[in-house]
């Protein structure tokens, strides 16, 4: 009896340590491309209903939408380990880069701590990071670098599933 009592420490001891190995290696695309890009000199603009329209003025102007620079490829990265980490067709970056850069795809506000489900995150030519989005399963998106026209990041759940690929 007490052969079995022991055996069990070290089995659940091997199950604690390869659920956080396993954790922490489904976020960690995420984690080193949110970690790379906020290492870059930029300017969030985080705009609220007061002063929406001239911050999306502002940054038409100049041009400004996310990412700052135009992606080469772009990784879907859920954090579920059935699902994983798939790249993105040139056609179903344009239309993830299409939602998340139209300001009718948000509505305002925040819906307090969100669940996120997974990450894209955006790449140039040589593969560094050049912008990501944490997606919830709820609707909150945080993008990085962020612009007006994300109304704070409440994505309309039709968006979501497309970016998430939900029927």
């Amino acid at each position: 009896m007490k052969n079995k009592k022991t055996l069990w420490i070290p089995l659940l001891i091997i199950a604690f340590s390869c659920f956080i190995v396993f954790k922490w290696g489904i976020h960690s695309g995420c984690s080193d491309c949110e970690e790379e890009i906020r290492k870059q000199n930029f300017t969030e603009i985080i705009s609220d209903p007061e002063n929406y329209i001239a911050d999306i003025l502002a940054q038409q102007k100049h041009g400004i939408k996310f990412p700052l620079s135009e992606p080469a490829s772009a990784k879907l990265r859920y954090y579920s380990f059935w699902k994983g980490t798939r790249t993105l067709n040139d056609q179903q970056l344009k239309s993830v880069l299409k939602i998340l850069n139209d300001s009718a795809s948000y509505e305002w506000g925040e819906i307090g701590t969100p669940d996120f489900e997974g990450c894209v995150t955006f790449h140039d030519k040589s593969g560094a990071c050049i912008g990501f989005t944490k997606l919830g399963s709820d609707g909150q998106t945080y993008s990085t670098p962020s612009t007006a026209a994300m109304k704070w990041g409440l994505l309309q759940t039709n968006e979501l599933n497309v970016i998430l690929e939900k029927e």
